[in-house]
């Protein structure tokens, strides 16, 4: 192989390696806005809890409020917590075709 065939499968490499870049740049920006947007639905679910939560218990007697009958954002902390990132292994077709003729 030549230095000049040598150089364009590399170029042609390289520009493929941008594309995927770009691409996956995309999935990640679509990603942290999905996360933002569960994060805003959260918020508002921890909201609603809170205030059936207060509900409750301005309506009894005993209405001495404590930390446990709310739900903190502390518990729900995103920093603290991790994606699961793992993805299944491939189990290919072949597998399942001759699971389904036996």
């Amino acid at each position: 192989m030549s230095d000049k065939e040598s150089l364009e499968k590399l170029l042609v490499y390289q520009q493929d390696l941008q594309t995927e870049k770009e691409c996956l740049q995309k999935i990640i920006s679509k990603l942290n806005a999905q996360a933002h947007a569960l994060q805003v639905e959260q918020l508002h679910i921890l909201n609603a809890i809170n205030k059936t939560a207060n509900t409750d218990k301005s309506g009894q007697k005993n209405s001495t409020a404590t930390e446990d009958n709310f739900v903190k954002m502390e518990s729900i902390n995103p920093e603290l917590q991790e994606l699961d990132l793992s993805v299944p292994t491939f189990q290919s077709s072949e597998e399942d075709d001759d699971e389904i003729e036996d």
